[in-house]
């Protein structure tokens, strides 16, 4: 099964980036619109994973020493090409403290990711304008949990189902 770490979004985040998407079919842009229920913060993608027994445990050994919530800031708006439109999250040491932690306890199993670190959610993909340009809401949330997600298809729609949820305070491993 495919697999992804990261973060889930409040509410609050979810309804900014609905705003967002909105702007953008207001301005006409054509591309797949990511669904409310699947936008996310990504952390590190594991790629095809058979056993989820095995990054659960990574997760809670890389885990080991965070304990306060992470602050995820929507800062602005971007692109990757036309393949995707995504609003940035602000970059903090916690956020990135958490995600380097991940890369180095996941080496082994998944490589050296080859390319810096950009925090943001995904709004489209197959973009067909490269002139699109939102107004971002400037809106925060405080992230208490890290969630281990499967990354699935059925009847052709994108679904990521959360499979294990880590406590970012308070926590207790056993």
């Amino acid at each position: 099964m495919r697999m992804f770490i990261g973060f889930g979004l409040s509410e609050e985040l979810h309804s900014a980036l609905e705003a967002v998407q909105q702007q953008l079919r207001t301005q006409g842009v054509k591309a797949r619109y990511v669904a409310q229920n699947n936008l996310h913060v990504t952390l590190l993608f594991l790629g095809e994973v058979a056993d989820p027994a095995v990054p659960a445990q990574l997760i809670a050994e890389a885990l080991a020493d965070f304990r306060e919530p992470v602050e995820l800031a929507l800062d602005g708006f971007g692109a990757f090409g036309d393949r995707s439109v995504h609003v940035t999250i602000r970059q903090n040491p916690e956020l990135l403290g958490l995600q380097a932690a991940l890369a180095e306890r996941f080496e082994p199993l998944i490589g050296a990711e080859n390319r810096r670190y950009r925090p943001h959610v995904t709004v489209a993909r197959g973009v067909q304008t490269k002139d699109a340009w939102v107004e971002v809401p400037a809106r925060k949330m405080l992230a208490n949990e890290v969630t281990l997600f499967e990354s699935s298809v059925t009847k052709g729609r994108r679904l990521y189902k959360p499979i294990f949820t880590y406590p970012l305070e308070n926590r207790r491993f056993g």
